[in-house]
């Protein structure tokens, strides 16, 4: 009940924030997005510490679920930009803010990636952001010859497939047993809090037994990880990275790796190379060999917990262009996590959460239910 009591006044202030900066859009001390950054190229050259011709342009967007961002060129240098996103409700943004997207991603390129030197992401350049009304300005390097994948291409280069697989591995074996305070883990309470909201959601006790469990596990501080491992999230070329760090904070290895297989492989493809990646990423981690299998099934779980919950996905109530959007994406990865489950070994589902094998596989159902019922809704809405 305190959750709740904390949770929803925080919730109702968060939305009449969203609301007012999205109609007043007060000046957050940068540029908030690409349109303010074109208006302003003498704060880009200052920042930058450039001279010549500003240059702004935004990104095509073929990749689903990314934020504002495009290309900057000042002087003859490239760089690539990123702001909050713009598209979707004042409730999306409001989920976006109280969930502290903004503030993580800047802790991380600002701060994070100057002392650990190496780690498969962008060089960051200008890092800025509002923790009241979650506006954010990161200006990054610009991956030259980089090769992005849409979510919903019929297979991945297995050259590219084991290059995320390796970046994954660099990331985690690099922050292994990382304590710092520049990335935050998630903390029981928060666990405890979306657990009510799914009680209170209807979810059944054997459902919310897999949110809770799989969610202490997984959030266990072991490492860094991205916590947004798709494809989507990735460049490839002469350098693998992993941008849109909005999600990055303190867990287990193995949550990465099952989100990146679950959702961004075809079915068919996943099947056939499951096993040699986590083989591959086992070898590169040794650290996280001894429980890696038992890891990687509860990453499964919370997959699906995650894409479960309306709260974590702010699509969900996202109008006109976003929702689209949302019904796509999601529409691919609730198959693909339909086609994992069908694998899933239930006999240690049924050990490792304390149910039965039966209830299990309700558990599952119901969950993906959940995504089938949100989808039809928002679909409907667009119709």
């Amino acid at each position: 009940m305190l959750g709740w009591l904390l949770v929803i006044p925080m919730a109702v202030v968060g939305w009449w924030v969203a609301l007012l900066d999205r109609v007043l859009k007060p000046s957050p001390g940068f540029p908030r997005d690409l349109a303010a950054l074109a208006r302003d190229p003498g704060w880009v050259r200052r920042e930058l510490k450039l001279e010549g011709e500003v240059e702004v342009a935004p990104l095509t967007k073929t990749v689903a679920f990314r934020s504002e961002s495009g290309f900057l060129r000042v002087g003859g240098h490239d760089f690539f930009v990123k702001h909050a996103p713009k598209v979707g409700s004042v409730w999306n943004r409001a989920i976006f803010n109280l969930q502290l997207n903004a503030v993580k991603e800047v802790q991380f390129n600002g701060e994070f990636l100057s002392q650990h030197p190496g780690l498969p992401a962008p060089r960051a350049y200008v890092a800025k952001a509002s923790a009241v009304t979650g506006n954010l300005c990161l200006i990054t390097e610009k991956m030259t010859g980089a090769v992005e994948h849409r979510e919903d291409e019929p297979s991945l280069p297995q050259t590219h497939i084991d290059a995320a697989i390796d970046g994954l591995a660099a990331l985690h074996t690099r922050c292994w047993g990382s304590t710092t305070k520049l990335v935050m883990p998630i903390t029981p309470g928060v666990v405890r809090w979306f657990s009510s909201l799914a009680a209170f959601s209807g979810w059944s006790p054997a459902a919310r037994s897999l949110l809770v469990q799989s969610w202490l596990r997984m959030n266990e501080p072991q490492t860094v990880i991205h916590g947004d491992a798709r494809v989507g999230n990735m460049l490839f070329g002469s350098r693998f990275v992993l941008i849109d760090w909005q999600a990055v904070r303190l867990g287990r290895a193995a949550y990465d790796v099952a989100y990146f297989l679950l959702l961004s492989l075809p079915t068919a493809q996943r099947r056939a190379v499951q096993a040699q990646c986590l083989e591959r990423y086992r070898a590169a981690v040794p650290a996280a060999a001894p429980e890696l299998d038992d890891d990687f099934r509860h990453g499964c779980v919370l997959t699906l917990v995650l894409l479960s919950l309306p709260l974590l996905s702010g699509e969900a109530s996202a109008d006109a262009e976003g929702a689209k959007v949302f019904v796509g994406g999601m529409g691919l990865w609730r198959e693909r996590l339909r086609a994992a489950f069908e694998d899933f070994d239930f006999g240690w589902l049924s050990q490792a959460y304390g149910v039965t094998e039966a209830e299990g596989r309700a558990a599952v159902a119901e969950m993906s239910g959940v995504i089938e019922r949100r989808l039809a809704g928002i679909a409907a809405r667009l119709r």
